[in-house]
């Protein structure tokens, strides 16, 4: 099917979260790999038109969990608060219900 500009940004997006999330737990040749794969992988390029609802909603998830990591990293810190970044792992979740 056709891809509008919206959801191959969804897309891209989700390439993105996930090299992130993967280069804090696993490093960047693991995050390379990681996003590499995803962006090449034929499935996922030929769902992007199907699913028009579960790529913005997995980008949100994804965000969310990214927010959390920066909530474990600001945790490790001295004087560093890890609560705001825990409310503002909320923020990406709640978008994603109001999508679906």
């Amino acid at each position: 099917g056709d891809v509008r500009p919206r959801d191959l940004l969804a897309a891209v997006g989700c390439v993105a979260m996930t090299v992130s999330i993967v280069l804090r737990l696993h490093g960047p040749r693991v995050a390379l790999l990681a996003g590499g794969s995803l962006a090449l992988c034929t499935e996922y390029i030929e769902r992007i038109s199907q699913f028009r609802l579960d790529i913005p909603v997995t980008l949100c998830m994804l965000a969310s969990v990214r927010l959390v990591l920066a909530a474990r990293d600001a945790a490790a810190q001295p004087r560093r608060r890890s609560i705001p970044w825990m409310l503002a792992a909320g923020i990406p979740i709640g978008l994603g219900l109001l999508i679906k």
